[in-house]
């Protein structure tokens, strides 16, 4: 459903009402102020203030730099005021105050049961923690990595935390009978919170290279161990190659079809042996190459590993052939989902096997005490937007005074004489409400004025502002059309 909405342009510190349609008096929930704001505003939190006299204020945080309007302020016939401030850390910007005439309209105060009342500025600021949405970071927000994570936080918060397990060969050089180098499987894995064991993980088999997420139970593993140990289950075939130094070689199934790319075939590793190409010309003892068929093709010393299925199973069985390979599709096992919570303070995380990456949210702590900063600013200040609040109202009888608010009836021809200022250390300006008849010319008493071009006013209710520049040494004067002619 569509609200009135009145449109204001924030330059500098000054209102601009670019969109004025009619308010009628009554309205609850329907009317709504927009703020388009120049560039110094930038990266405060705005609040705007409304009243109808200084003893009642009311104020509302903008969302979007748009905000509804307090119906108290609706409930009757008359005027109000708004403006608007804005504040970070120990900065605070506020804007001149427009005047808002409201018409009668067809239900006035006391002719239907009240609304409730505008909540308060600190319920306010505090009910935005009820969404909890607006303070949620996706889990890209941080995210820290390494064997042992640090991270700072608060008791409570649930921290999204993934093991990283890399391939780890022991020893060092060439695999081969004489040289053997076990690749290292972990069957589970512990995660540890400032030293103590919080969670732990079962596998129920052999991971050499993948990651495990604690908070979903999901481990992905991106190379597939196999231990060949010459069981009856273990596929192996007799191959004649009449070009190799005996004439065979053994091969292997593997478990789980293989990536049959060149590139993720070179990835693999074997305990006793060193992986070479799948051409008969790179064959020699102590190799190994995985075809793409998905089977491994072991060349072994024939004096160790016999020429026969049965022996060469019987060799398996004492000297079991680790190989690790790239699978076609990665494998995933689903395993009991955990959740690690941190502590008050300092978080030191790490896993009994690989690496961590800790992914976070957004310190609410930190987000309830930049808020309460605020509240406390709030009552330090009691806010009230610039000093024209307090500065008496007059009616104009032909003389302007510096630091004061005039109500005016304008007609004919009209001169303002400006006062003169001396005390360049104070702000000056003047205020004028005006209710501005037809054929009325007015000279402003500057030739100053904001947007470099002379006011043009014609019937109709007007707010005049003028602004005493130091800088310049004079009087500057801008104009704004507040609402149609009000009868006399």
């Amino acid at each position: 459903m569509g609200k009135t909405t009145i449109k204001v342009i924030c330059s500098d510190q000054q209102l601009i009402a670019a969109v004025t349609p009619t308010l009628a008096s009554g309205g609850i929930n329907e009317d709504r102020i927009e703020f388009e704001f120049c560039p110094l505003w930038d990266g405060l939190e705005k609040t705007a203030v409304f009243y109808r006299n200084t003893d009642v204020r009311y104020h509302v945080p903008l969302e979007n730099d748009a905000c509804l309007i307090p119906h108290e302020v609706l409930a009757d016939e008359g005027w109000m005021y708004f403006g608007v401030f804005g504040s970070r850390d120990d900065v605070r910007r506020t804007s001149l105050v427009l005047q808002y005439r409201v018409e009668n309209g067809a239900i006035t105060g006391g002719v239907v049961d009240p609304a409730e009342p505008m909540p308060d500025i600190y319920t306010q600021i505090f009910s935005r923690l009820d969404a909890v949405e607006q303070f949620t970071i996706s889990p890209s927000e941080y995210e820290v990595s390494g064997a042992s994570v640090t991270v700072s936080n608060f008791d409570g918060m649930p921290l999204h935390v993934t093991t990283r397990i890399d391939l780890e060969q022991q020893k060092t050089g060439t695999p081969s009978s004489s040289n053997l180098r076990p690749i290292v499987g972990r069957s589970r894995a512990d995660l540890t919170l400032n030293g103590e064991t919080v969670c732990s993980a079962e596998f129920g088999h052999q991971v050499c290279s993948g990651s495990y997420e604690w908070n979903t139970g999901t481990l992905t593993e991106d190379m597939i161990l196999d231990v060949f140990l010459g069981g009856e289950d273990e596929v192996i075939t007799k191959t004649t190659h009449a070009d190799y130094a005996k004439g065979y070689v053994f091969q292997i199934a593997l478990r789980a079809k293989a990536d049959p790319t060149p590139t993720a075939r070179a990835k693999s590793r074997c305990n006793r042996a060193k992986y070479v190409e799948n051409k008969r010309a790179n064959y020699g003892y102590d190799t190994y190459s995985i075809s793409a068929d998905g089977t491994v093709l072991l060349f072994m010393p024939p004096s160790d590993v016999g020429d026969t299925i049965t022996a060469f199973r019987a060799w398996l069985a004492e000297h079991r052939v680790q190989v690790a390979y790239v699978p076609a599709e990665p494998r995933v096992t689903s395993l009991p989902a955990q959740r690690l919570y941190a502590v008050d303070g300092d978080n030191v995380i790490a896993s009994s096997v690989g690496t961590v990456t800790v992914r976070g949210q957004k310190n609410i702590q930190a987000i309830t005490a930049d808020l309460a900063k605020r509240v406390t600013e709030l009552e330090k200040s009691d806010y009230a937007p610039r000093s024209e609040l307090y500065a008496p109202v007059s009616a104009y009888a032909g003389t302007l005074a510096a630091n004061n608010v005039y109500t005016a009836e304008l007609s004919g021809a009209v001169a303002f004489v400006l006062p003169e200022v001396t005390d360049l250390t104070r702000e000056c300006r003047i205020r004028m409400l005006a209710n501005v008849a037809a054929d009325t010319t007015i000279d402003w008493g500057t030739d100053v004025y904001y947007g470099a071009a002379v006011p043009f006013v014609n019937e109709g209710i007007y707010e005049i502002l003028w602004d005493y520049n130091a800088l310049i040494g004079a009087w500057v004067v801008g104009v704004t059309r507040i609402g149609q002619v009000v009868s006399v």
